[in-house]
């Protein structure tokens, strides 16, 4: 079969790299080929997922929205609580794929297209961190319960997608894919109910850290969150 092609670079993860966590271990050259990628809206990139075996689509598709269902079913009212939970089981594909990547180049795969893409998918770990720091920041994880139900879900999911991707790395990026395009549909329609309170609002430190006060506010740092979920979202489906 044929292998899918590298992620297309997420844009915050890039700007992250390049302005608010340089690090001395980076090629400048990838870090500038990062900064420059823009990713098209969900739509017009869920396109590729027609290339996915349409048994693999369909069943990736009932298990997001599945759970999907089952998130808005438990937080109706509770959007950070909510928050949290999507942004810790959206970081798991990216431990996975680096989890079967590494096992690969330990068996001696020396692609260079497979290193581009451990690069890649450690800086979109990295980004979806400052998420899930955020959102902590902002309360989302003080319930016993809720961190339960996240660490839960991650920890199944993460097994879930090392097996998938080892076997269909399309399948598995198509997961990622719904899983992304969610949590920015999710960030979006807050966005909108939510305004002009949260635009009253200062980011948690933590943010200003990250994002070196660029967003004043905390409507300003969730349009950034959210972008960056519809760009990997893009990246997935592209892959």
């Amino acid at each position: 079969a044929t292998p899918p092609r590298p992620l297309r670079p997420n844009r915050a993860a890039a700007d992250a790299l390049g302005a608010a966590v340089p690090s001395p271990q980076l090629d400048p050259a990838l870090v500038a080929e990062l900064s420059e990628a823009v990713a098209p809206p969900p739509g017009e990139a869920a396109s590729e997922a027609a290339l996915l075996d349409p048994v693999k689509f369909a069943f990736n598709t009932a298990i997001v929205d599945s759970v999907k269902g089952l998130i808005d079913l438990a937080y109706p009212d509770r959007p950070f609580a909510r928050f949290y939970v999507l942004e810790t089981v959206a970081r798991v594909p990216y431990f996975a794929y680096l989890s079967v990547m590494h096992l690969r180049e330990t068996w001696g795969e020396r692609d260079a297209s497979l290193r581009e893409r451990m690069r890649v998918h450690y800086a979109e770990a990295d980004n979806e961190l400052h998420h899930l720091l955020i959102m902590e920041s902002l309360g989302g994880n003080s319930s016993a319960v809720d961190r339960a139900v996240a660490q839960g879900l991650a920890t199944a999911y993460y097994w879930w997608v090392v097996v998938v991707f080892a076997h269909d790395e399309r399948a598995a990026y198509h997961l990622s894919e719904l899983v992304e395009d969610h949590a920015y549909r999710t960030y979006d329609a807050f966005l909108a109910s939510h305004e002009v309170e949260l635009r009253a609002l200062p980011v948690p430190e933590v943010a200003r850290r990250y994002y070196e006060q660029e967003n004043p506010f905390l409507f300003d740092l969730l349009c950034t969150i959210g972008d960056g979920e519809e760009e990997e979202a893009a990246e997935a489906a592209e892959a």
